[in-house]
């Protein structure tokens, strides 16, 4: 006789407010962080007072305690982000190493793997490396 094996998942809003999060260990070290979002496992695991992070796939911003305003999507994306913040990685493995960077895009398996302090980087493309999109100054003719 075959018997259903079932995957529990569990939702939970609760203090802090307005918490997800969806599979084992997902936010177990949240504290203050409002806003969060976890799916999968590990995700945001170590997270706990940062806020407005939305991490979807296996470890993705796995260790991250106070980065806020993160987004990680793939397997291990910003895994070791601690408290860089407005980073956003979508990919297996894209922004893994970054620790304190901000304001960092990486679209692709891989992509800026290595950066971990770095700001305003932008890489797209499986395993593409640090491409820096340099600031303009918008200045007014006449």
């Amino acid at each position: 006789m075959l018997t259903p094996h079932v995957l529990a998942h569990v939702i939970s809003f609760s203090a802090p407010q307005y918490l997800c999060h969806t599979v084992c260990q997902a936010l177990e070290s949240i504290t203050s962080g409002d806003n969060n979002t976890a799916i999968g496992h590990d995700t945001l695991s170590d997270n706990t007072e940062g806020y407005w992070n939305t991490a979807t796939g296996a470890w993705a911003l796995g260790l991250n305690t106070t980065g806020f305003w993160n987004t990680a999507s793939g397997y291990a994306a910003l895994y070791l982000n601690i408290t860089g913040e407005k980073n956003t990685a979508t990919g297996a493995l894209a922004l893994y190493s970054n620790t304190a960077g901000t304001d960092n895009t990486a679209t692709g398996s891989v992509a800026l793997y290595e950066n971990t302090t770095g700001y305003g980087n932008a890489a797209t493309g499986a395993g593409r490396s640090i491409i820096i999109i340099p600031e303009f100054t918008i200045q007014p003719l006449g």
